[in-house]
């Protein structure tokens, strides 16, 4: 009995002096939780940091893009406008001597009309063609 008396009470005795080896106390709990969110932080900056520049570079090349698709979308502009102005000035012409074709032929007949009218006043017959 003396042998299972102090074999309990060794055992007793080993079990108190392991668990403050083991367990932590409230203090030292905080202090970790503290370190830990310090570290998340960091961790979340870096991240944030990253995604910023990346955004940051795709948005620069967005912006050289774009400015390179205006560019050659006011060269194509420009072009379009040249060749719709020359083929304006084509038409002009061309409409411009059809114009002064009718209206010479319009003065001969409107000249030849009257002379006919003035044959016809004095009693002249008409000339044959």
């Amino acid at each position: 009995m003396k042998r299972t008396i102090l074999t309990g009470v060794l055992a007793s005795a080993l079990a108190v002096a392991s668990v403050p080896a083991f367990a932590q106390t409230a203090g030292q709990d905080i202090k970790d939780a503290g370190h830990d969110t310090k570290a998340a932080a960091k961790e979340t900056g870096k991240g944030v940091a990253k995604g910023t520049k990346v955004a940051g570079h795709d948005t620069k090349v967005a912006a050289v893009d774009t400015g390179k698709g205006v560019n050659k979308g006011t060269e194509v502009a420009g072009h379009d406008t040249k060749v719709a102005a020359k083929d304006t000035g084509k038409g002009v012409e061309k409409g411009a001597k059809a114009t002064a074709n009718g209206t010479k032929k319009a003065v001969h007949k409107t000249g030849a009309g009257i002379a006919d009218v003035g044959d016809k006043m004095e009693g002249k017959p008409k000339p044959q063609q």
